[in-house]
């Protein structure tokens, strides 16, 4: 588990950002006891910053374009060993090179 996440302005996670006015942010009770639990800690993207926000959306696209699209899985086993597959293959190949099945190539 990572030690810090990054997340959207989601209602779950922030329930009010005034760091802009210069107070703090005012984050979920439950998703702090969720985080400590899971021993990482939340930090939330600033409001109106494109550039942080794409830091959260742009990993998602990818593994759901790159992984999750056309494939089946058995059982939660079978989708963690896919994925160490996917992993490997994508730890000897070039970065300018798209993974075999991705959509990323197609248009």
């Amino acid at each position: 588990m990572p030690q810090e996440l990054l997340f959207d302005q989601m209602r779950a996670v922030v329930l009010s950002d005034e760091r802009l006015g210069g107070s703090g942010l005012i984050m979920n009770a439950e998703f702090v006891r969720f985080s400590a639990h899971w021993g990482f800690r939340a930090r939330a993207c600033r409001p109106y910053r494109a550039r942080t926000k794409g830091k959260v959306e742009r990993p998602i696209r990818y593994v759901r374009q790159s992984f999750f699209y056309g494939r089946t899985f058995l059982n939660d086993e079978d989708l963690n060993t896919q994925s160490e597959q996917l992993d490997a293959q994508d730890l000897q190949r070039p970065t300018t090179q798209h993974p075999p099945g991705s959509s990323s190539g197609a248009f």
